[in-house]
């Protein structure tokens, strides 16, 4: 196809989806609304360049406005085709404010998934034509929501098919090999059940998944244990210290809820477990109310600290997995979250890669159900050949100054994904 599409709205054509990513790919010109080898179309044109109008105008324009194309009478026919040009390539262009006149300046900051019909689970952010494309923006689903240029392909849509197979209370582990995207998919539940993040959900989640009643509603509890200190003299510290750590800025951060009913001491942080403390001050104010929002538990990197003990020390490892040891701090860390669920942690959601660590961790740890072998999930993380042959194809057509001949989708309809 060539650059300029000059393919009508409603063309039969077959390269028509090709046309769809164009448009939304790259600046929109004159012959996209209209054919400039139609002498008609040429004629209309024309006039509207001498009465004022600009293309940005017209993708703008309120139907309204549109009505009053009506004259000259060889005008008539363009409402229905503006109207049919903004709903498929105008929805980029955002609405200009009151003191603002309209301008093209090509992809905004706003969030806006704009998918074209192919690829359905590829969402990608607003972009000039002369940015790149960004794949590399951390493990911060907001960040990589807001991040111009930024490609994503959409695993929040798994999120209420956990909720119906496993029930809205529910308690997963997921297992998968490091960089499969693990800790990206623990940040976007956390964003999705984070009741204190509920005025950005909307614009984060729009076009993503249709939002369950549970979306929005948690306090999010959430430990990373790739941030213990490995040290083998001083683990046990270390993971009090940490634990004891993430209750109690958990507790700052959401004490609009707790209203000062809820503190810890952290001058036994070094020396003791304090999250039985939290739970036992925690059950009395659920009891009390019942509105009172619940907790979700989320545990990324579950195995990392215990995985390297198990590799360079294992007494210590032992230590604190073993059932024969006295009360190993480890399983006695899991015991509590399972007494507490789904009373005081409504949901517990466990990312790792070692399922060794869970299985020594066996009574203290039985509460989940193990989705990393069922196929129903088995695209929960990772890309799929046809997520990665729809980002590669999504590249490839963006006329980038890297790219100058990319700008005309392929021809090719073999579709093998």
């Amino acid at each position: 196809m060539a650059q300029n599409c000059n393919c009508p709205i409603n063309s039969n054509n077959t390269q028509q989806r090709d046309h769809d990513l164009s448009c939304v790919q790259r600046k929109i010109t004159w012959n996209d609304l209209f054919n400039l080898e139609n002498k008609q179309h040429i004629k209309v044109k024309e006039w509207l360049v001498e009465e004022g109008y600009e293309l940005e105008d017209l993708l703008h324009m309120k139907d309204v406005e549109i009505n009053k194309l009506e004259n000259p009478p060889f005008l008539r026919g363009i409402k229905e085709r503006i109207i049919q040009f903004k709903n498929r390539c105008g929805q980029r262009f955002s609405e200009p404010t009151q003191n603002q006149p309209p301008t093209n300046q090509g992809y905004s900051s706003r969030i806006l998934p704009l998918v074209p019909t192919e690829f359905k689970d590829v969402f990608y952010n607003e972009k000039n034509d002369q940015d790149q494309f960004t794949f590399s923006v951390g493990h911060n689903f907001k960040v990589l929501r807001t991040t111009v240029g930024a490609v994503y392909v959409n695993k929040a849509q798994f999120i209420p098919e956990i909720e119906k197979t496993f029930h809205p209370t529910y308690t997963i582990a997921y297992l998968r090999p490091r960089r499969f995207g693990k800790s990206l998919l623990a940040n976007t539940m956390e964003h999705y059940y984070d009741i204190a993040g509920k005025k950005d959900f909307k614009s984060l989640f729009s076009g993503l998944v249709e939002p369950t009643p549970s979306a929005s509603t948690n306090m999010i509890l959430k430990f990373d244990f790739s941030r213990i200190y490995e040290e083998t003299t001083m683990i046990t510290q270390s993971i009090y210290r940490y634990v004891n750590s993430t209750i109690d800025t958990f507790i700052h951060t959401y004490n609009s809820f707790f209203k000062n009913r809820v503190k810890i001491d952290m001058g036994r942080s070094s020396t003791t477990l304090l999250l039985n403390n939290f739970i036992s001050q925690l059950e009395p104010i659920i009891k009390e109310d019942p509105s009172f929002p619940k907790t979700m538990v989320i545990i990324d990197e579950y195995d990392s600290f215990l995985t390297s003990l198990y590799i360079h020390d294992i007494t210590i490892y032992s230590k604190l997995v073993d059932r024969q040891q006295t009360d190993p701090l480890m399983r006695h860390f899991f015991k509590l979250l399972k007494s507490a669920s789904p009373t005081v942690f409504e949901r517990i959601a466990l990312f790792g890669v070692n399922p060794m660590v869970l299985a020594d961790i066996t009574s203290g740890a039985n509460m989940f159900d193990y989705i990393s072998l069922s196929e129903q999930f088995n695209n929960l993380c990772a890309f799929s050949r046809t997520d990665a042959a729809s980002v590669i194809k999504l590249v490839m057509n963006h006329p980038s100054p890297n790219n100058k001949n990319n700008s005309s989708p392929s021809t090719n309809n073999n579709n093998n994904n």
